[in-house]
Formats: structure tokens, C-alpha cells, sequence
């Protein structure tokens, strides 16, 4: 019902019924008028007759086109045709029953009784012109609105082709643009063109943005890699090695989350779910974060959610990184209460907004490692995963909560 083309034929259709309906009563409206002129005619011509004037009547005839017939002509007329007062009880009362009026095969014919003798009269004037002229203005007036009609039609069907397009490249399909021209060349046509030629802008930018983070990874990572090689073969202390090796892994634990944005902001990141225990999410978080006993405290009975164990797990270790990173105390608490999860620790209050946080590049303290893409990376695949989050600050603790409604497997 929301299709505009079913709106058009529903109206094309409601607008036919109205133009039959208009031309029925009309025909009936034209058939009742020349009933009512014969009924007035007989009349007159009946007190004409009454008056006995032979000029009078025979001009009243010429004028009316009336014709004087005998009862031979008429006798077969009354057996076949129709009574013009059609109710019995309205015949007999009509002008005391002197008048009888029938109408045959388009003629009007006239019965009077006056003086004890019947006179005929016959219309020589045919009344079913008007069924002919109704009926041609009834297929003049359909032809008009089917013509009307399949313009319409023409005119928005490209509309539904243009929703298929918008359709599927919003789902990233193939063959968006496999029709580009349009035989008319109206507003809706020139906007699928320029639907066509953003789509194709669109698609050479993307080409363009993933031939460039293609080169940028491998220029980057290979004197990463030889970088590391060198480390290993410098005949230095062990100390320094590690020293060397450590900034290295920095350096490509931050490309990784280049790579990661590149995903989330180009929009091709399509997750798969798994069912995880979020005790045993924690437990690989812990492990990954290589945490101190004690950093980093969990409190929540066993439940299932379902996640993107990959994503899912950077999401949340950039959450409680950055915890860490950013508390006094280097501790954080994991709380996790009626469909959320809280992630707390100590620290002072934010200079800005969160917002202002979760946005990429973004970082308060310079001394800090980072590029500051772990909270806005976060922020992205949570949103993937439909849960959102919201901060606190109360008494000196930082609170950032997730609901996990969507996710949890009851």
C-alpha cells in the first residue's frame, strides 16, 4: 500500500468507477428528463385536443413533431412496447386515465380518450440519441483517463527502479548501475541519471580509499618487519632489545587499529555472532592486557551473550585499557547488573565531554601512548552490535555503561 505506482492504481481505478457511476446516473438522469418532456407534451396536447381548434392542434403537432396514426399502426406497438408511467396505479390517475403513454424502440407513442373516441399519435422524433451521445462521451472520458492513467504509470515507474538501485547499493549489491538510461527526460529521469553518476563517484572513491590503505599497510608493515629483524640481529643488551621490540609492537598494535577503522568507517564490516560467557571474555581480556593481579576486578554471575568474539573483544579491552591507562591507582572494576555492564575506576573529571572522547584522534593527555582511536574503535563496534553507552562521573570515579538488552542469550 505504501507503493506509490499502487497509489496510482488504486486512483486509476477509483477515478473509472466514479466516471461509470457519473455516466449511469446520467443516462438515467437524460432518460427520466425525456420521460418528464413526453408526460408535459401529452398533457398539453390533451387539453389542445379538448379544445377542439384544428389549426391550433395541427400546429402543435408540426411544432412537436407529432404524427396522427391509426390503430392498425399501433395495435402490434402496445403489445410490445413499455409503459412510460411505469406503476399501474399512477396510469389510472393520471389526467383521470384519458392518457396512455408508451415508448418503443426509441419512439414515443400517445393514447387519448376524449369524446368516446381514442386518438393515436406517434413522435417522430427518435429519443435514443442521447444513449449515443453518452456513450461516446463515456469513451471519449475512459480513453482520456486510461491515456491519463498509462502516462502516469510511465512517468513514476522509474521511481521503482530507482528505489531497487538506492536499495542495493545501500546493502552493497552488485549491479547498481547495470541500466542507466532512461527514454524519458523528465525531473524523475534526470535523477536517476544523477543517482547513476554519484553512485559511480561513490564507487571510485572506494576503489581509490582501498588501493590507498592497501599501499599505506604494506608500506608501513614491511620496514616494520625489517625493523624487527635488524632488532634481532643488533648486537646489543638485551634491555635495549626489548626496549626496541616493545615500540615496534606499539607501532603495530596502532596500525592494526588503522586497519580497524578503515573496516568501521568504510562501513563493509559485516559481523558473524557466536554465543560467549562474559567471565570467560574478561579472562582473555586480562590475558591480553597482560594486567597485574588485582587490576582488574570482575563481579557478575555467568551469562551468555551474543557478540563478535573479535570485535567484541576489542571493544571491550580498549574500554578497560583505557581505564587503566587513565587511573591513579592503575585498577579498574567490572560490574555487570541487570542487562549492564560497568566499567569503572578512579580518576579525575574530563576537561570535555565523552563525546568529545569517543571521536578518533582524540587524546587529553599527550604523554599517554596512543593515537586515540580506542574509544571512538569501541564506540563503532558497539554500535555494530546495537548496545549503547553512556558515562558517569560521580565522587571521583569515572562509570562508562553498556546495555547489553540486544545481546544477552536468555
Amino acid at each position: 500500500m505504501n507503493s506509490l505506482i499502487v497509489k496510482v492504481k488504486i486512483l486509476g481505478a477509483f477515478l473509472a468507477i466514479l466516471v461509470t457511476l457519473m455516466i449511469y446516473f446520467g443516462m438515467e438522469y437524460a432518460i427520466n428528463y425525456a420521460k418528464g418532456r413526453e408526460i408535459t407534451n401529452s398533457i398539453l396536447l390533451y387539453k389542445t385536443l379538448k379544445k377542439g381548434d384544428t389549426k391550433v392542434i395541427q400546429n402543435y403537432l408540426d411544432e412537436h413533431h407529432l404524427k396522427e396514426i391509426t390503430w392498425g399502426e399501433i395495435e402490434d406497438v402496445v403489445k410490445k412496447a413499455s409503459f412510460v408511467i411505469e406503476t399501474p396505479i399512477y396510469r389510472e390517475v393520471f389526467e383521470s386515465g384519458n392518457i396512455e403513454l408508451y415508448i418503443y424502440e426509441g419512439y414515443y407513442y400517445y393514447s387519448f380518450h376524449l369524446n368516446k373516441k381514442i386518438y393515436y399519435f406517434k413522435n417522430l422524433h427518435r429519443d435514443d440519441n442521447y444513449i449515443l451521445y453518452l456513450s461516446l462521451a463515456m469513451t471519449l472520458l475512459l480513453f482520456i483517463l486510461l491515456s491519463i492513467y498509462i502516462y502516469i504509470i510511465n512517468a513514476i515507474r522509474p521511481i521503482k527502479k530507482l528505489y531497487q538501485k538506492i536499495h542495493n547499493f545501500a546493502n552493497k549489491r552488485e549491479n547498481v548501475l547495470e541500466e542507466k538510461h532512461f527514454k524519458n527526460k523528465d525531473e524523475i529521469a534526470l535523477v536517476c541519471s544523477e543517482f547513476d553518476k554519484a553512485v559511480e563517484r561513490i564507487a571510485k572513491l572506494e576503489n581509490t580509499r582501498t588501493l590507498f590503505w592497501r599501499n599505506i599497510m604494506h608500506e608501513l608493515k614491511t620496514p616494520m618487519t625489517q625493523g624487527v629483524l635488524m632488532v634481532h640481529m643488533l648486537e646489543v643488551d638485551n634491555e635495549e632489545k626489548e626496549v626496541l621490540l616493545s615500540t615496534f609492537d606499539r607501532m603495530k598494535e596502532q596500525l592494526n587499529k588503522l586497519k580497524q577503522l578503515e573496516h568501521l568507517s568504510a562501513d563493509t564490516l559485516e559481523l558473524e555472532f557466536q554465543e560467549l560467557n562474559m567471565i570467560n571474555i574478561i579472562d582473555d581480556i586480562k590475558d591480553m592486557l597482560q594486567a597485574d593481579d588485582g587490576a582488574i576486578s570482575y563481579e557478575a554471575r555467568p551469562q551468555r551473550f551474543r557478540v563478535n568474539t573479535e570485535f567484541f573483544l576489542i571493544a571491550l579491552k580498549n574500554l578497560i585499557s583505557n581505564a587503566l591507562t587513565y587511573s591513579p591507582d592503575n585498577k579498574v572494576w567490572i560490574k555487570h547488573k541487570n542487562n549492564h555492564l560497568y566499567v569503572i575506576n578512579r580518576g579525575v573529571s574530563l576537561n570535555s565531554s565523552f563525546e568529545t572522547y569517543t571521536k578518533a584522534f582524540v587524546r587529553e593527555d599527550l604523554s599517554k601512548n596512543g593515537m586515540g582511536l580506542g574509544l571512538y574503535l569501541s564506540k563503532e563496534i558497539f554500535l555494530k552490535h546495537q548496545i549503547s553507552m553512556k558515562y558517569k562521573y560521580f565522587h571521583n570515579y569515572h562509570m562508562i555503561i553498556l546495555d547489553f538488552k540486544k545481546i544477552i542469550i536468555a
